[in-house]
């Protein structure tokens, strides 16, 4: 009896923190601002809207791209270095970040609007190894 309640309290303790590591993923976006290209844009005088036409987006899209929730593709950073009149090694930053994309549905209705949230790799490193040594467990109490 006391070996069946182990094996359910390990299952509940393996779905709760699956669950809350789903929940920091649908609720937290960490970023990785780009600083170096925000410094150098404010220094020359543009605008975010000036560099958005240039690249022909939005204001929104390319916002995104400076507080680092969007990519910005090699092209882009090309375009941007020439506008701004530096090299790209300049203003490049990487993205440090695994990027996940989510598809958030609101109830009946059956269009999502997709959303991508960065999380470091640390993270989803350390909480991988903790899911695996709780099913790790389960499997031993099972075969016990």
């Amino acid at each position: 009896m006391g070996n069946i309640k182990s094996k359910e309290y390990l299952s509940l303790i393996l779905i709760f923190v699956i669950a809350i590591y789903f929940a920091f993923l649908r609720n937290t976006i960490k970023t990785m601002q780009k600083t170096k290209l925000i410094t150098i844009r404010k220094q020359k005088g543009f605008s975010q809207q000036q560099l958005a036409d240039y690249l022909c987006m939005n204001v929104s899209s390319y916002n995104r791209r400076e507080k680092g929730i969007s990519h910005i593709k090699p092209d882009e950073w090309l375009k941007l270095a020439e506008l701004l009149e530096v090299s790209v090694d300049e203003i490049y930053e990487a993205d440090a970040r695994y990027h996940i994309n989510c598809k958030d549905q609101s109830i009946g209705i059956n269009t999502g609007t997709q959303k991508v949230y960065t999380v470091p790799k640390a993270l989803l490193d350390s909480q991988q190894k903790y899911i695996e040594m709780l099913e790790a467990k389960i499997k031993k109490l099972e075969e016990d």
